[in-house]
């Protein structure tokens, strides 16, 4: 069985490549090769993110037995922004990144979802809506021990300020600003230590977003770092605790799966979340379940981690380490990966030589 392989990126920067269906197959040592569109493939592992989708569709149509795979993590169907659902697809064909223009993106992620052979998704909130167009929709969360080795800190020293981790893409910075509605008293005690890309491209030669302009709106003490593992890994061992807030009014964001919370768990943090269907179902067995749906949450757990001592720390992050263990462990990523394929019926075939991935 020939199988192709369309990453977000060549050369597997992008997280979801790395911690995804690329580690996989590494682990596996399966025999995948980068898709070339002039060669015939009986099965194609695509990412809906970094790929021209209308010429995948037309190669679909060219070759009407190779099976495509979708590999969908973010929820685009739930973004109903003007600029995703209307300004993308023609943005994308100007820049070259689409061969056909779509005067709504929607409708190519939809048709695409509906010639696949099966979507890959990280929430079941997701997989319903992805249901009602493909019937095989199955679920994968991201690897993250591929990145950062678990690591366990089990003793805090009580102290009169908070320091506190975030990481992510530059896209997700914006979410931050929530925290400029904490009281004045509490800003004080706080320090916001950010990991992200300083600056991303958007329109080639045109169109850039930056870290220090978008983080001019932030009320609170915060440092900007760039987002290297080392620094991660640097960074977070010094901080206290680790924050996910979202802006409740973006959809696409309140459908993203747990996966950052996981990431935040495995550097040795107890985290302070948003209120999201992934992070409660995360949080679901913990005493402390730290979910936030106003500001009024956001102070109350905030403080209450102020005020916290080594004991009741030791808890907490004991009860999170045993989670990690049973639910989150290596051989429960590699089984689901495994059982997706074997539901889907495709066999997937050894690496016999060095050509391949």
């Amino acid at each position: 069985m020939e199988i192709g392989y369309l990453p977000h990126s060549n050369d597997f920067k992008e997280p979801r490549d790395r911690r995804g269906f690329y580690w996989f197959i590494k682990e596996k040592n399966l025999k995948v090769e980068i898709a070339d569109l002039k060669k015939k493939y009986d099965v194609i592992y695509v990412s809906c993110t970094g790929n021209n989708l209308s010429e995948i569709l037309e190669y679909k149509k060219n070759n009407p037995k190779t099976k495509l795979i979708l590999d969908m993590v973010d929820s685009f169907l739930e973004d109903k922004s003007f600029a995703m659902k209307y300004l993308r697809g023609v943005i994308k064909f100007i820049l070259g990144k689409e061969k056909k223009i779509y005067f709504n993106y929607h409708r190519l992620i939809k048709n695409f979802v509906k010639k696949s052979y099966a979507v890959i998704c990280s929430t079941e909130a997701q997989k319903n809506i992805l249901l009602e167009f493909n019937k095989n929709v199955k679920l994968s969360l991201d690897y993250m021990e591929v990145d950062f080795d678990r690591r366990i800190k089990d003793n805090y020293k009580k102290k009169d300020s908070l320091d506190i981790f975030w990481e992510g893409k530059i896209y997700n910075l914006h979410h931050l600003n929530f925290l400029n509605n904490l009281s004045e008293e509490l800003k004080k005690k706080i320090k916001i230590h950010i990991l992200t890309d300083l600056k991303v491209e958007k329109i080639p030669n045109l169109y850039y977003l930056k870290a220090n302009k978008i983080s001019k709106s932030f009320k609170f003490n915060f440092f900007i770092y760039p987002w290297t593992k080392e620094k991660v890994y640097e960074v977070s061992n010094f901080c206290d605790i680790g924050i996910i807030p979202l802006n409740r009014k973006e959809k696409m964001a309140i459908a993203k799966p747990e996966n950052k919370l996981i990431l935040m768990w495995i550097l040795g943090l107890p985290v302070i979340t948003s209120d999201t269907p992934a992070y409660r179902k995360a949080m679901i067995n913990l005493r402390k379940k730290r979910l936030c749906n106003t500001i009024a949450d956001w102070e109350k757990n905030l403080l209450d981690f102020l005020n916290k001592n080594n004991d009741e720390y030791k808890k907490d992050m004991s009860e999170i380490n045993i989670k990690l263990a049973k639910e989150y462990n290596k051989k429960i990523y590699l089984n689901n990966w495994i059982s997706i394929f074997e539901t889907l019926k495709i066999k997937l075939p050894a690496k016999k030589d060095s050509k391949h991935i």
